[in-house]
């Protein structure tokens, strides 16, 4: 049953944004996410000892948003505060319920779901691969905008942030089967035909993950580098990353006209004048502040603002921080960098024990976060479905001879 989960879940991850007029499909990573509450408060003695601490921060934000809405009151109806905990958490939720029921599978049952797994995604890259070359050349439609005099490549998605998105979660199909099963002259090809499509969307985000796979690759799976997480690498990285992406950055956070550098300001605003707990659930930067058009965007005049309007919010909710420092505070801030630190030892762990593993372990987690910085990465649909197969690295075998057959540690 859990094979033919993955064949879907990996469907939806590629086609459902297309597929949102068929019912429930649209809700597909929140259905999940209850499921996955259900699981980990059933099995909650399986927990290893990070994936517990994850529940109770996330046991403290519901509590903190809580506090926020009703001392606030500018949401107090129970379904969208609840729905907007299920979608500000349900990203770390899913990940610990996928890491017991795919992580623990046997290495024979992995193989066989990573076989139709690898058929689908290849054929999806090779076709993504042909159209962005196309694209070069002809406007067939697939593309998002002109940069550098060269057509940004974007699939069949609404912008080519989206078709990247999708790209993540093809690396890590295309590692975690040259991990398990084997590596092929075919697989080398279809790394670089993703990395190729990725460089045709012509985002200096892009340009920079490019480079961080391949310097993971080259350092992990050919040099065999165990590479520790240090202060200075951390400094080196981010001091690189911004250098590469200044001028995104700059376009993006200095021009106070711009949709993300108001969000962020807003935020901040809301978060100094609330201190230190925040507005509170479905109030600002959500998906539920949106739908539930928020009466704070209202008082901060986001209604009168092209692109924040109800008829027209297409620029509301694209942030991560902004929507934490606003909904959730000071100290909202410290539990999310606690669910962060959490799962990106989980992930860590996972990764140990082989160099495919590792290295796209470490690739997620570093893009994952950075992407987090000017998008709602944690929130998005679309990272439900990365972290669900994330387990899928994870050797089982090579996990209990580590831990000495201490649960607590996995």
């Amino acid at each position: 049953m859990m094979r033919w989960i993955c064949v879907f879940m990996l469907l939806w991850f590629f086609f459902g944004g297309a597929l949102n007029f068929v019912p429930l499909m649209s809700s597909v990573d929140e259905i999940l996410g209850v499921l996955s509450y259900a699981y980990v408060f059933l099995y909650w003695r399986k927990l290893s000892l990070y994936e517990k601490r994850i529940v109770k921060l996330c046991c403290i934000l519901l509590i903190l948003g809580l506090v926020g809405n009703f001392l606030h009151g500018y949401l107090t109806a129970l379904f969208p505060i609840g729905l907007d905990f299920l979608q500000c958490t349900k990203v770390f939720i899913v990940f610990i319920a996928a890491n017991h029921l795919l992580g623990n599978w046997p290495e024979q049952k992995k193989k066989s779901v990573l076989k139709k797994l690898l058929a689908i995604a290849g054929v999806y890259i090779s076709i993504a691969f042909f159209c962005a070359i196309v694209s070069l050349f002809v406007n067939i439609g697939m593309s998002a905008d002109v940069r550098m005099g060269f057509r940004c490549f974007k699939f069949y998605y609404g912008n080519a942030g989206g078709f990247a998105n999708s790209l993540y979660l093809v690396l890590l199909i295309f590692m975690a089967y040259s991990r398990f099963v084997k590596k092929t002259q075919l697989m080398k090809f279809l790394i670089f035909m993703a990395l190729v499509s990725w460089a045709l969307t012509f985002r200096s985000r892009g340009f920079l993950f490019i480079l961080m796979f391949l310097l993971f690759y080259y350092l992990i799976v050919v040099r065999k580098k165990e590479l520790k997480i240090k202060v200075w690498s951390v400094v080196l990285l981010v001091s690189f990353s911004l250098y590469v992406t200044a001028d995104q950055f700059d376009v993006y956070f200095n021009n106070e006209n711009m949709p993300r550098a108001i969000l962020l300001k807003g935020g901040v605003d809301t978060m100094c004048r609330f201190f230190p707990i925040g507005a509170g659930f479905g109030t600002y930067g959500t998906d539920v502040a949106v739908k539930y058009y928020s009466n704070l965007y209202r008082e901060l005049h986001f209604d009168e603002r092209w692109g924040f309007a109800p008829d027209n919010p297409k620029f509301a909710l694209d942030s991560y921080w902004p929507a934490i420092f606003g909904q959730f505070g000071v100290i909202g801030v410290f539990v999310f960098v606690g669910l962060l630190f959490c799962w990106f030892k989980l992930v860590r762990k996972i990764g140990k024990g082989n160099v495919y593993s590792s290295q796209v372990s470490l690739f997620i987690i570093v893009t994952q976060i950075f992407s987090s910085i000017a998008t709602s990465t944690f929130f998005s649909p679309l990272t439900v479905g990365l972290v669900f197969f994330i387990p899928l690295l994870k050797n089982i075998d090579i996990q209990r001879k580590n831990e000495l057959g201490d649960p607590q540690n996995v």
